[in-house]
């Protein structure tokens, strides 16, 4: 294997602590598995609100993750304006070389910093099926979508289709996007 930097790896955890069915799957799988294949590396996860007990049980052997919360009573009180404005500079402030938007979004002003950013997309559901959705819905996911599409280094789709959908409605350059299918829980093995 060949050597590698050790690196300060950023997640947005908020649905790994807070979410337990799908897409709080995806990030604690996401999270416990990159940690256990590379335990090098720092992680820093990055949630909104107070971790529950219990919540951050996928990460209990994992010696080199630390959990991160608001630093100050502002973004502690408007926990979604932290996560949209205030990780960024948190990320800085903690020397993070790549931050992972694990549902769809990265922060506003991270692109502006020397931290790499992946995005995962896992679907554009309320572009293609816009009945499912309010009309302010579709219009907020669309410009979060888009502007994480935009400002990312690598997006990460979860099938082939939402590659194409990420291409068609986005109008991202396929060359920023891969293809990473998701994995299944013990469970269904």
């Amino acid at each position: 294997m060949l050597p590698y930097k050790q690196m300060k790896i950023g997640y947005d955890a908020k649905r790994a602590f807070a979410n337990f069915t799908g897409l709080g799957n995806y990030a604690r799988s996401t999270i416990s598995n990159i940690c256990i294949v590379f335990p090098a590396h720092e992680y820093y996860l990055y949630t909104p609100t107070k971790v529950a007990d219990g919540a951050s049980d996928f990460i209990h052997d994992i010696k080199h993750a630390h959990i991160r919360g608001p630093r100050n009573l502002f973004y502690g009180t408007f926990s979604a304006a932290w996560r949209r404005f205030g990780i960024a500079a948190d990320a800085a402030h903690d020397q993070i070389d790549l931050y992972h938007g694990l549902s769809h979004e990265i922060p506003d002003g991270i692109e502006k910093t020397n931290i790499k950013t992946v995005v995962t997309i896992h679907d554009l559901i309320f572009v293609r099926y816009p009945k499912l959705y309010s009309f302010f819905d579709r219009k907020i996911h669309f410009y979060k979508f888009k502007k994480a599409a935009t400002n990312a280094d690598l997006i990460i789709a979860i099938s082939e289709q939402t590659k194409e959908d990420i291409i068609t409605y986005l109008n991202i350059n396929p060359g920023k996007i891969t293809v990473v299918y998701q994995g299944c829980q013990d469970v269904f093995k």
